[in-house]
């Protein structure tokens, strides 16, 4: 199972286990949604 850590590791935004913004990837690496779609640019396109 996946461990969500806590807290984002590009912008160090605290999310805590039940937060509906923390995104994880299959490394275990945790981000906010908000580093995902502007600063790692896996955001949506359309």
């Amino acid at each position: 199972m996946l461990q969500i850590r806590p807290s984002c590791e590009c912008c160090d935004k605290g999310l805590p286990p039940n937060a509906l913004d923390a995104r994880i990837c299959s490394y275990e690496c945790t981000f906010c949604a908000d580093c995902v779609e502007h600063v790692i640019g896996h955001g949506s396109s359309r």
